[in-house]
């Protein structure tokens, strides 16, 4: 839902899709997005949010952000953040997380928003790791990374983490233009279907760090849509050996990832945006869906 009366989204609308026509307004559109004052005043962002509404359709831009730029679907709200309102689509605590040098694994990349943002700090001494198995956004993802000039920091794998490796299985991409979001390796009943699937390689996450040889992760994110259980139990000699530091997921509480989680010692707190919080597990109610960062056992977790 957009928020808007009928009336007011229709004048949005119709002014998306001039936008949409004229590339110059366009500039002038994301210019005045990025601007508060103006966006409030001149009401710029419904215009914005009304790309996806008026596309139906991918449409590829280039998001230029803070130390780096990367393509993005603007015919999605995961493209219409970054690209008009310079966000990032990551949670606000990313960068207080990493740092020079680190080590990071991006799983469920997309179109890369905690990919690029993780490269742009970790720089030429630190590796991004970003697992995507949707031939679009891998596309994408490669295109980005030479864009930036990250081809020694970030390695794009089309494999899916996964509880096994080697195995073949079905890989439902999204049948909803607007959220590709919800592709995934389980049919989770939101715009997937047999009809719209490909088949895709697993990958073990023990399996990985051990032939790349790595003894130590920074950040993990995970966001893989109802995936979750398996790609962390395919990481459990690497959680039991404590050689991650964080992890971001997306999940619900009470899951067999968060029973995974807890049972490695990791400590974990459902991530409350719109308060910039952390909430204790103890205080969440069971099956609470969300991102919630996971904290290495003598790990303080990041001041929110």
């Amino acid at each position: 839902m957009s928020g808007l009366r009928p009336h007011a989204q229709a004048v949005a609308d119709a002014l998306a899709r001039i936008a949409l026509r004229f590339p110059l307004l366009e500039r002038i559109l994301v210019a005045g997005t990025r601007s508060p004052a103006l966006r409030r005043h001149l009401r710029l962002g419904a215009v914005a949010l009304g790309y996806p509404r008026v596309l139906h359709r991918r449409d590829v831009r280039i998001a230029e952000m803070d130390g780096y730029r990367f393509h993005v679907n603007v015919g999605e709200s995961l493209g219409v953040g970054p690209y008009f309102f310079g966000d990032s689509g990551t949670v606000w605590l990313t960068r207080s997380l990493i740092g020079a040098g680190d080590v990071c694994v991006d799983a469920g990349a997309n179109a890369g928003h905690y990919t690029f943002l993780c490269a742009s700090v970790v720089g030429l001494q630190g590796r991004i790791f970003a697992f995507e198995p949707n031939p679009e956004f891998v596309s994408l993802l490669r295109r980005s990374v030479a864009l930036n000039g990250f081809e020694k920091i970030v390695e794009v794998n089309t494999r899916a983490l996964w509880s096994s490796s080697g195995e073949s299985k079905r890989f439902y991409v999204s049948t909803e233009p607007t959220n590709t979001g919800t592709s995934s390796l389980v049919d989770h009943g939101w715009f997937v279907s047999r009809a719209h699937s490909i088949e895709v390689q697993t990958l073990r996450f023990d399996d990985f760090a051990l032939q790349a040889g790595l003894e130590h992760f920074r950040l993990v994110k995970i966001d893989v849509e109802r995936a979750e259980d398996s790609v962390l139990e395919g990481a459990q000699r690497t959680l039991a050996e404590r050689r991650i530091d964080y992890l971001i997921v997306e999940m619900h509480h009470g899951s067999r990832a968060s029973d995974l989680l807890s049972a490695a010692g990791y400590r974990g707190y459902l991530l409350i945006p719109e308060r910039r919080e952390l909430l204790a597990l103890s205080n969440v109610s069971k099956d609470s869906f969300g991102d919630f960062l996971y904290v290495r056992p003598g790990l303080s977790p990041p001041a929110g």
